[in-house]
């Protein structure tokens, strides 16, 4: 299956990082399917079972990121969770993420060049094991350089 047949949930209710993570994540090679809150971004799963990974920020309207997550492991198991916070340090430090297998945690602000590689990594691996990802997957060894050739910055 090529990138571009690749749906790839994107919930965000800042217009502005919804349309900048649109963009990066159509650049990548991806079908971004982008939404304003919470509520939106659970019918549009509900009505696309073939997507792939979602992109979901932690504060919107309707569903946080964390509630979204939780309807979604009720139906999908192996899908590849993204949460976007500006309390990644909480979150961090909370059971959450491994109760409901999020594969990354990104602290606002950070990197879309960074969250694209981290995303291309985990599908690949989804990919190579033709199995779904059972565990949060390891990206610490992923380079965050973003195709252009700069390096990123983690924060």
């Amino acid at each position: 299956m090529n990138t571009a047949s690749k749906k790839i949930l994107i919930a965000e209710d800042n217009p502005g990082l919804a349309r900048v993570l649109t963009f990066k994540i159509k650049s990548g090679g991806y079908l971004p399917l982008t939404c304003g809150d919470g509520r939106e971004a659970w019918s549009v799963f509900e009505a696309n079972p073939d997507i792939q990974a979602i992109i979901s920020d932690q504060e919107m309207p309707y569903l946080t990121g964390i509630e979204l997550f939780h309807r979604v492991r009720q139906v999908n198991q192996s899908i590849i969770l993204f949460l976007v916070t500006g309390r990644q340090l909480e979150l961090s430090q909370s059971s959450i993420s491994d109760e409901l297998n999020i594969s990354q945690i990104f602290g606002k602000p950070f990197s879309p060049g960074a969250l694209l590689s981290t995303l291309d990594a985990a599908l690949a691996c989804e990919r190579a094991s033709s199995q779904p990802i059972s565990a949060p997957v390891d990206l610490s060894h992923v380079s965050l350089t973003d195709r252009r050739g700069f390096n990123e910055v983690r924060e």
